[in-house]
């Protein structure tokens, strides 16, 4: 019984590590991530918008995919409110159609 007790608590100390651990890991990683949303440098009502065809507007406010992980979710957040076509999704027949 006393065997049992000792490798019970082994096994909850060892979890409490690793958990631990764990949850480090992810504060690491977050503090690693940019808070700044991304800057989208022609938006419409410039004069460089309006220089631009329909297909470099939008070539014009790519964000890659390495910026979007790099980002929190408040600057993510702020990154797709700020995206010059967001109004777009209301084009379509469900707003799930104009998000996709």
């Amino acid at each position: 019984m006393k065997k049992m007790f000792k490798i019970f608590i082994s096994c909850l100390i060892s979890t409490t590590l690793l958990v631990c651990l764990g949850a480090f890991n992810n504060v690491e990683e977050d503090m690693l991530l940019s808070n700044e949303p991304h800057v989208y440098e022609i938006v419409p009502g410039t004069s460089e918008w309006n220089e631009l065809t329909p297909d470099e507007r939008l070539a014009s406010c790519n964000v890659t995919v390495d910026e979007v992980s790099n980002m929190t979710t408040e600057a993510l957040a702020e990154t797709v409110l700020d995206y010059p076509y967001l109004i777009d999704i209301y084009a379509f027949n469900t707003l799930e159609q104009g998000i996709e």
